[in-house]
């Protein structure tokens, strides 16, 4: 009876946000993402090109009455919106948020289950919709959650060593591939050779499907597509408001400055490394192993090309292990359930947002890496000092 009353309070909250959003729609129509997404549906299901940006801009005009900003991801994943394109447009809207409020419900199961967290996820998953990433996820209609849900789905393939399975799953968040591959390229330090070929083997089929959809000369036109792209108007390409190290970089120096490059390639290098040796140390106790997935999780972030603030809805997967992880020091304990509270709350993003330099959410993510690293580098140390004590 419990679980059936339970059960019935998150379908009303999740209807209720449903009804919200649909509310809302008219008044937020000028300034949400999902347009985007939806034209792209459009013009796949017409047969014209989607990377063409004249044709993007009168489909939204058509469709929403304004012109924004662009479709920009890969082609196979337009074939996700082909058939909400056979929807109106707020139907369409409504459609993709409650598949995302469905997968976000399956995404913190998975991740509770896996850390045998006393936690009720029917409760939980309305919770998070606190977190602004998550919410603003919602609002603009994007794809955060979908990602959430290929990381965690690819998690728990890794914690059962089915690593073939879990590169597969990862290979299908490709559609946000500067922020999968690197995670990819750590998680290859744990699934090795079977990780690899799930991955690739992943990537091949997404590569067929782009060009039995829609020809040879996709990739090309992608390509060229995102080398217009900065220059376009409506582009949506704000360094600041990406809260990565390339964002941080941008607040101090002009993002076209040498000095950005050279700083984002040796960050990554490093923060790369943190994360090799974040999964050589987790060895083969899963707790770890799924804190240094988290870890990997921060890393792929802060060193991607591109970060909206929805994106950070990924930030759901480290913050789950620093609630659920059982502490052996108090004070590193009640520091990272401090940080979860403050980044988890509106307040601070609501501050960053409004004074338009988002990334200065930087600086939290950072010391959610630090106390990661700490977390794992105490186990270590730990382990050490039983190998060395005398049996």
């Amino acid at each position: 009876m419990k679980i059936l009353a339970k059960a019935t309070l998150a379908l009303t909250l999740a209807t209720l946000f449903l009804l919200f959003l649909a509310s809302s729609f008219r008044a937020i129509l000028g300034g949400i993402d999902f347009p985007d997404f939806y034209c792209a549906g459009v013009l796949a299901r017409e047969h014209l090109d989607i990377y063409d940006a004249s044709a993007q801009q009168h489909c939204q005009m058509r469709e929403s009455g304004r012109a924004g900003t662009y479709y920009i991801h890969p082609p196979f994943e337009t074939l996700l919106f082909v058939p909400l394109a056979r929807l109106p447009l707020k139907q369409a809207y409504l459609a993709w948020n409650s598949l995302s409020l469905v997968l976000l419900a399956v995404s913190i199961r998975s991740l509770l289950r896996g850390w045998n967290s006393r936690g009720d996820w029917l409760l939980i998953t309305p919770l998070t919709l606190l977190f602004p990433p998550l919410l603003l996820n919602f609002v603009q209609g994007q794809d955060s959650v979908l990602l959430m849900a290929v990381c965690v789905f690819a998690l728990e393939a890794l914690e059962r060593r089915s690593f073939l399975q879990a590169g597969a799953l990862l290979g299908l968040g490709l559609f946000k591939f500067h922020i999968v591959l690197p995670l990819a390229l750590l998680c290859l330090i744990r699934g090795k050779l079977r990780f690899a070929v799930g991955f690739l083997a992943s990537t091949s089929v997404l590569i067929g499907i782009s060009l039995a959809s829609f020809g040879w000369n996709i990739f090309e036109q992608y390509a060229r597509f995102l080398r217009e792209w900065p220059e376009l108007p409506n582009s949506g390409l704000h360094w600041q408001a990406m809260a990565n190290i390339r964002g941080l970089i941008a607040l101090i120096t002009t993002p076209e400055n040498r000095f950005v490059t050279a700083s984002l390639l040796i960050a990554t290098v490093i923060l790369l490394g943190v994360g090799a040796w974040s999964w050589r140390t987790a060895g083969h106790s899963v707790s770890l192993q799924m804190i240094a997935f988290s870890t990997s999780v921060v890393i792929a972030l802060l060193v991607s090309y591109h970060l909206s603030p929805h994106d950070l809805t990924l930030l759901l997967i480290p913050m789950a292990s620093l609630i659920e992880n059982d502490f052996k020091s108090k004070r590193l304990r009640w520091a990272a359930i401090a940080l979860v509270t403050v980044v988890f709350l509106p307040p601070i993003h609501l501050i960053v947002l409004h004074a338009k330099y988002y990334a200065w959410m930087v600086v939290p993510i950072l010391l959610i890496f630090s106390v990661l690293v700490l977390m794992l580098a105490s186990s270590h140390s730990n382990g050490a000092n039983l190998a060395k004590s005398p049996s």
